[in-house]
């Protein structure tokens, strides 16, 4: 198995690993690298456990792999960006949660502690990496059984209890892998899921982030709703199966687009409950500026689509104004582009962007205008005449402009 296994791992980057190991330290591939190891699935984040000093070992690889590294003193956990991938590297640790949902008090201990503590069966087989080369796949909960099974197992009743956001965790994973709950599992979720209101805003939408890059986005939806976790999830948003189907068919394109999917995923599910998003900037607790961009674009969507179907070229000066997802939206919603290509969105992107008035400030201090509030003024007011199509070309905005200096004038 583990020669096999062997195939699939980039050998300069464990090679360079092993040098750097010593005696001292036991060291095992863990967690999700081992599970898609064993499932043949690609992957380029590679999970280690560390019986030893974390912090050390992972100042002297990064050096060795010529990467930088981060270290959190509080979580014990290092991270290095290497050229094979993202390495995580955990202190062999055990946790304790003082109530559901809270972050737990880490302690160092010992690497069978260290998976006892963890969420999943399926999570916890180790492969031990020795300065003689690798071990065999260390299996102490059945995840090797699990795995063949194809199901989603948590190793005690209390699991969900102590960290809500395994749920989550559990939901993607299922989707993903198309595996099932284990049936003492499935109703510890139903029974547990109201602790999800227990956790941190920040790491509710930090489940979001994750959720949206799910390709099964629209099934752990779904879940989310059958299963009774979405009130818990979701707060005061309310569940529309239409709504998620259309939003996973505009989630498959704007995927090559690289737009913020979080972002675009949200403003859908906000669009027929604007008055929501208060809740959720608590709720999930959203930055300043995501606020923003998602409430001016909740407000201006309705004159927007009004006007672009009138043909009204003040639509496209409201679009300059909203975040490209934004944009992308208002694309979504006036055109349908599975049945007609007339209008792709870079072209109606583009057109977005050309559509600019095409008088500047400078332009008015070659006409004479001295600087100050009275070319502010008249500035304004070519603009907004330009948005009414009272003019459209650059010469004729001038021309404009000639009068409006002259009438000031008088």
């Amino acid at each position: 198995m583990v020669s096999k296994l062997e195939e699939n791992l980039p050998s300069p980057l464990f090679s360079r690993i092993k040098k750097n190991l010593g005696h001292d330290n036991k060291l095992f591939l863990v967690g999700g690298s081992v599970r898609d190891l064993l499932l043949k699935r690609p992957s380029s984040d590679y999970d280690f456990l560390l019986e030893g000093d974390v912090f050390t070992f992972a100042h002297q690889l990064s050096r060795e792999l010529n990467c930088t590294f981060s270290f959190n003193e509080v979580l014990l956990t290092a991270s290095l960006e290497t050229k094979w991938g993202i390495m995580d590297i955990v202190r062999a640790r055990k946790e304790i949660y003082e109530y559901p949902g809270a972050m737990p008090r880490v302690y160092p201990a010992s690497w069978q502690e260290d998976l006892q503590r963890r969420d999943f069966t399926i999570n916890t087989l180790a492969l031990p990496l020795t300065t003689q080369g690798w071990g065999e796949v260390i299996d102490l909960f059945g995840g090797y059984k699990d795995l063949g099974n194809r199901r989603i197992k948590i190793l005690h009743k209390q699991s969900f209890q102590d960290d809500p956001t395994r749920i989550m965790r559990g939901l993607r994973l299922k989707n993903r892998l198309n595996f099932l709950w284990e049936p003492e599992t499935l109703r510890c979720v139903q029974r547990d899921a109201h602790y999800l209101q227990n956790v941190s805003p920040a790491r509710r939408l930090k489940e979001w982030l994750l959720l949206c890059q799910e390709p099964e986005f629209a099934q752990c939806l779904q879940e989310l709703n059958f299963l009774g976790v979405w009130l818990y999830y979701f707060g005061e948003i309310e569940y529309c199966r239409e709504i998620v189907s259309w939003l996973s068919n505009i989630r498959r394109q704007a995927v090559d687009e690289g737009l913020r999917l979080e972002f675009l995923m949200l403003l859908g599910l906000l669009y027929h409950q604007p008055a929501q998003l208060k809740f959720i900037r608590e709720y999930w607790g959203l930055s300043k500026k995501d606020y923003y961009d998602l409430d001016r674009i909740l407000q201006l969507l309705p004159e927007i689509l009004l006007l672009y179907r009138q043909g009204r070229r003040k639509a496209y000066g409201l679009l300059q104004s909203l975040t490209v997802e934004g944009a992308y939206f208002v694309y979504q919603l006036v055109t349908k582009p599975e049945k007609c290509q007339s209008l792709a969105w870079r072209d109606f992107y583009a057109k977005i962007d050309l559509t600019r008035m095409p008088l500047k400030g400078q332009d008015l201090l070659k006409l004479g205008v001295q600087p100050g509030p009275n070319l502010g003024y008249i500035l304004k007011q070519l603009e907004q005449y330009f948005w009414e199509e009272m003019f459209y070309s650059r010469e004729e905005g001038l021309a404009l402009a000639r009068q409006l200096i002259k009438e000031d004038n008088t």
